[in-house]
């Protein structure tokens, strides 16, 4: 049976979840609009506009573990939000165009040409393991990457190439379940919109299959040779304006992800992009399965031969997952 509270704790942890506004020396309302002004013992009217003032935060968790973190994607030639009469379409969407899931945005597209500035602040590269479309889709899990002497990927213990579940005449890696496994980095940073008002800027998810992982390298290999002040940079130091660019190949297309320097952060934006790097790298936020699964849908493109393999929601893979399994240099 848990512990009852003493008086003095219960007292505490009533003043800790109490709000606080300067402003308004008052404790919380005790019904009717009446309140009881700090160091007196008599009821008095106060505003419902001070009121909600004084009720700042109440009932909501800002513990990163209850936020989703949104999701950024590109749009393919078949993904469902360029498709009319699809559940899932998204007014002027169209093929090359950046989606914004889970943002607080009424419109979700940016347009490729246009792009976004992104702040890099952490990355994690895994096996992530997905069923089958046809057991549900979805992911199973993530398993930690290790390397081999060259830097190649090892593939989890009892993975070994076989059809595709869901793709005819194709090959995969698959784990003993016969699960799809996919070479995934997920990147962790700040969607900025502008870059001189830290207020603007809004953590956020990329995952990277595939080609998307010379992405990162690029990315990864300009943070590593720049200087500033003297010193090596952090990724938080940066700002990157994210745009896409379309690919061709045997007559098929698709889009890619595009970046240049944007310049150095600000302070403030410095700050932001250091904390989010910290509650990825103690584990006090991980990447939310079920908002990829949900998010991660369309079609998957065969970068060896530039084939599109339509796949649908729920599909196990990611958007731009190559198959057949091709290990990624490190």
């Amino acid at each position: 049976m848990p512990k009852k509270p003493t008086e003095a704790e219960a007292q505490e942890t009533q003043v800790i979840d109490l709000p606080v506004q300067e402003d308004v020396a008052v404790q919380p309302a005790t019904g009717n609009g009446l309140v009881v002004p700090a160091g007196t013992g008599q009821a008095v009217a106060v505003s419902v506009a001070d009121r909600r003032r004084a009720a700042a935060g109440v009932g909501v968790s800002q513990n990163v573990r209850d936020r989703y973190l949104p999701f950024i994607g590109l749009l393919q030639k078949t993904s469902p939000q360029i498709e009319r009469g699809s559940d899932s379409y998204v007014e002027g969407a169209e093929f090359g165009d950046i989606i914004l899931k889970n943002f607080p945005f009424p419109n979700p597209i940016v347009k490729g040409d246009a792009g976004f500035l992104f702040q890099l602040a952490a990355s994690r590269h895994n096996w992530v393991e997905w069923r089958p479309k046809r057991a549900g889709g979805g992911i199973v899990r993530q398993i930690p990457m290790t390397y081999d002497s060259t830097g190649a990927p090892v593939p989890p213990n009892g993975a070994r190439i076989g059809p595709h579940p869901d793709i005819r005449n194709k090959e995969a890696l698959l784990s003993p379940e016969g699960h799809i496994l996919v070479d995934t980095r997920y990147l962790a940073g700040n969607f900025v919109s502008d870059a001189n008002d830290p207020l603007t800027a809004i953590p956020c998810m990329i995952s990277l299959t595939s080609t998307g992982h010379r992405f990162f390298r690029q990315i990864n290999t300009v943070l590593s040779q720049l200087v500033m002040d003297g010193r090596r940079v952090s990724a938080m130091d940066r700002l990157f304006h994210l745009t896409t660019q379309r690919r061709e190949k045997d007559g098929n297309s698709w889009v890619e992800w595009k970046f240049a320097d944007h310049g150095p952060t600000s302070d403030d934006l410095w700050e932001l992009g250091f904390k989010l790097y910290e509650q990825f790298s103690s584990g006090e936020k991980v990447v939310d399965t079920e908002a990829v699964s949900e998010a991660v849908q369309g079609e998957v493109i065969d970068h060896e031969t530039g084939e599109i393999l339509p796949r649908g929601k729920a599909a196990g893979g990611a958007v731009d997952a190559s198959i057949p399994f091709a290990p990624d240099r490190h």
